[in-house]
């Protein structure tokens, strides 16, 4: 049998800071201290927008298509988003990235209409604003939905391309400075006899090919509180 467990003097001293608390029972003094110590910080990364990739492993996601690959991060003031896939370098101007985004209660439970395909959302997102560039870089904007249609928006987006990789900034204050922020991502090929949807993110989100109603069942679901990186299975909606 082992010794018995040493149980506490009563004569030690203790340390009045640690062992104090507030009115309340809250800890305060070095408990608090290390209370607030063990609480992971939120996550954020802050990068550059010049074309070359600082996005980290705990940002990237596979898509719907090999050898495409969507990037997510954020800091206090920017959501970035990036992509890496041939279609970046083929200005094309049939090619669209486009990049739903849901910051708000309400919005839209569709994506906007391109020739014949239309993105349906995931169930729980519904997209208050969304991100387009034609892969020529002829046009690159910010779209809002007004409750009855998409139109113009304020928000002025950044970018950068480096032969086959976008890299985007998107200002979280012109969001609306929104708590959690879904993101749902797909390219269309808009052009006659070769329309499609393909690159969306999560490898599983719909099947790639033509569809008039574009069957998105995924999206990223950021938590700015949260310690989690960005792909983490935990943020995986739904």
């Amino acid at each position: 049998m082992g010794a018995p467990a040493a149980s506490a003097d009563a004569s030690e001293p203790v340390d009045e800071a640690d062992a104090a608390s507030s009115p309340d029972g809250a800890p305060t003094g070095d408990a608090a201290s290390r209370a607030d110590a063990a609480t992971p910080a939120p996550y954020r990364h802050t990068i550059a927008i010049d074309g070359s990739s600082s996005f980290t492993g705990d940002e990237v996601f596979a898509t719907t298509t090999a050898g495409y690959n969507a990037y997510a991060t954020w800091d206090d003031d920017t959501l970035y988003l990036g992509y890496l896939g041939s279609d970046v370098a083929a200005n094309d101007p049939t090619k669209w990235l486009l990049v739903y985004l849901d910051v708000a209660p309400g919005g839209s439970a569709s994506g906007e209409r391109y020739n014949t395909q239309t993105p349906e959302l995931p169930a729980g997102f519904r997209a208050d604003y969304y991100y387009r560039w034609q892969s020529s870089g002829g046009i690159e904007d910010v779209k809002e939905w007004t409750g009855d249609a998409w139109q113009m928006s304020a928000v002025a987006p950044s970018s950068d391309r480096g032969g086959p990789f976008l890299e985007i900034a998107l200002p979280l204050a012109a969001l609306g400075d929104p708590a959690a922020i879904g993101v749902a991502l797909l390219w269309i090929n808009e052009a006659d006899g070769l329309e499609a949807a393909y690159g969306g993110l999560y490898v599983d989100s719909f099947t790639d090919g033509y569809h008039a109603a574009i069957p998105i069942a995924r999206y990223l679901a950021i938590d700015r509180a949260s310690a989690l990186p960005p792909n983490d299975a935990g943020n995986q909606r739904p």
